[in-house]
């Protein structure tokens, strides 16, 4: 039986070799797209990618994370085109979770459908969450290698706390327990401090891509903790539990080690320790406190009505001295020609008060904007102690988020349950690439094409003679009619593998319940994303909006979690088998 499952494996690895192949063919048939108009998305992060980035004086040149910019100069000095650079994240991505998988059900058949599924993950083809040249586009990859990282260090045993191991008997078919020797564990614990590191930068590379990922956290801290508890039940002299408490936290020191550096970094080169200075800092302080004011014209679309500005300048004698700036936030860009006829929506205030700083304080001094307004922020804070503000009284969970009723945010339940089954079935917000790179002599397009390595006489080449783009754009939409049935069927699984998990449970044996229980929080956790982006993005009215926001990181999410549910089923179908043969 064991010599007929390798002959059936072999033409199932040979077959997994050519859907690479084939994968390769569509992403340098499909290509990436850049977006050079795009001045406040696309093309400013392009400009972090430049060389001379630290002497922009662009007033944009910290509103956003730089960490996408980076990996785009990455990109750039590597000199491979930004399709092949693409595709190979994406094989990276499903050779690591094809690993995982193996790691935590010893299941090839499995770890090779893991692979083929995330390789081939339809969102790698999505317009604007795939093949645009933005910082989405690499999220659900990224987000695959880190749940991928972290599933290795949940299932990694310790070294240390591995006195022996099992070797086969060679006068016997029985295995007999051998000492692990001390040198053999303390490798171990080498190569289980390297895959903590790893762990921690990727993550910190991630949260450092997106100015909203700190949703991360929680789930970094939750399998520290769990991994905590494993440990330290097992450790059983004091030496020990404190090395592996500190093994167990590496993560978490080489995040915060990371993020610390690029703070030190753009302080260096900035004069501020922040990742961005539109959702972190004084600034962003300053915002959310315009959202916090009691406004009967505050709506989940306008977060901050024009009394709510007006009081809080006028509370402030520091932002008193500086009239223009007010002016030029109540009658100008976002506002024009007035803020009582062009109310600012959403969080669109926080590109206006930049635009209003820099044409007023300057936003080339950082240090000196983030000083101001932390002195304002003080006398905004006083001005609420004493009530000369009045606190609204709706429910705000962050402060770069629109306070809501209950009855708000009730509403938000229903389009939130539709973008999560949208996520799964892709339906209404998935749209098959159409876009094509720009034929400009555009100086933003010349240099973001140069960057990615694109020739800009030729920036849609057809690589293959027998393989066209109207070709490629064909196999995609198949290939997501495709997964709307396999996605349908692995829900099931899922479904089945609770049940089954519970019939174990009853026998005495729990690992499947917590493979269920895995798959349950990461579904759970994708709901609460979700609702969070739901929140958000109301006020753009525009679903695909939303959808462009919502994809990556919820399909990482949820397909990581049908994969531990298949492998729950089949766990637990395994062990049911081998009782009853017993």
């Amino acid at each position: 039986m064991p010599i007929a499952v390798n002959l059936m494996f072999i033409p199932a690895v040979t077959a997994a070799i050519l859907a690479t192949w084939l994968r390769l063919v569509m992403s340098l048939t499909l290509h990436m797209w850049y977006a050079p108009e795009q001045r406040a998305d696309d093309a400013l992060l392009m400009s972090y990618s430049s060389d001379s980035y630290t002497q922009s004086t662009d007033p944009y040149r910290m509103a956003k994370n730089q960490a996408y910019g980076m990996f785009l100069r990455l990109v750039s000095h590597s000199g491979i085109p930004v399709d092949v650079v693409y595709f190979l994240f994406w094989l990276i991505a499903a050779l690591i979770m094809s690993f995982a998988v193996h790691a935590f059900f010893h299941n090839r058949w499995l770890s090779l459908f893991a692979y083929v599924y995330i390789l081939w993950n339809p969102i790698a083809f999505e317009d604007w969450s795939g093949t645009r040249v933005y910082r989405n586009s690499i999220i659900a990859p990224s987000l695959f290698i880190l749940l991928a990282l972290l599933m290795l260090y949940l299932i990694i045993r310790m070294p240390l706390l591995i006195h022996t191991h099992q070797q086969k008997d060679s006068s016997s078919t029985s295995y007999i327990e051998k000492s692990m020797p001390l040198i053999v564990r303390l490798v171990g614990c080498v190569l289980v401090l390297l895959l903590a590191v790893l762990t921690g930068v990727w993550f910190a590379f991630i949260y450092d891509v997106k100015e909203d990922s700190f949703w991360l956290v929680p789930m970094l801290i939750f399998i520290v903790l769990i991994k905590i508890v494993q440990s330290l039940v097992s450790a059983r002299r004091w030496w020990a539990r404190l090395l592996v408490a500190v093994l167990c936290l590496t993560p978490l020191i080489s995040t915060y080690v990371c993020l610390e550096t690029l703070r030190a970094n753009n302080e260096r080169d900035f004069g501020v320790a922040l990742l961005n200075t539109r959702t972190e800092g004084a600034l962003a302080e300053f915002i959310g406190y315009l959202y916090m004011v009691d406004s009967s014209k505050q709506t989940p679309n306008v977060w901050a009505p024009a009394d709510s500005i007006e009081q809080v300048f006028a509370v402030s004698p520091t932002l008193s001295q500086y009239p223009e700036m007010f002016e030029y936030i109540t009658s100008e860009d976002y506002a024009s020609p007035d803020i009582q006829e062009s109310p600012i929506l959403g969080d669109l205030i926080s590109w206006q008060l930049i635009n209003a700083v820099d044409a007023t304080i300057g936003m080339n001094n950082q240090r000196t904007v983030q000083r101001v307004f932390a002195k304002a922020n003080n006398e905004i804070r006083q001005a609420f102690n004493t009530g000369e503000l009045h606190r609204t009284s709706k429910i705000m969970p962050v402060q770069s988020l629109v306070p809501r009723t209950r009855q708000q945010i009730e509403q938000l339940i229903q389009p939130t349950a539709n973008l999560y089954m949208d996520t799964l079935l892709l339906k209404r917000g998935y749209h098959v690439t159409a876009h094509r790179n720009m034929i400009s002599s555009n100086a933003y397009n010349i240099f973001g094409l140069s960057q990615l390595n694109i020739d800009v006489d030729n920036p849609n080449p057809q690589v293959f003679d027998w393989f066209t783009f109207r070709d490629a754009r064909r196999t995609a939409s198949r290939i997501v009619s495709t997964y709307r049935t396999v996605n349908i069927v692995l829900i099931v699984i899922c479904a089945m593998g609770l049940v089954t998990s519970m019939i174990a449970v009853i026998r005495g044996r729990w690992k499947p319940l917590a493979n269920i229980g895995l798959t349950a929080c990461l579904g759970a956790y994708a709901f609460v994303y979700l609702f969070a982006i739901s929140w958000f993005t109301q006020y753009v009215h525009r679903y695909y909006v939303t959808f462009f926001y919502a994809y990556g990181p919820a399909t990482a999410l949820l397909s990581t979690g049908i994969l531990i549910g298949v492998g729950a089923l089949i766990t637990s179908i395994r062990g049911l088998y081998t009782n009853a043969t017993k």
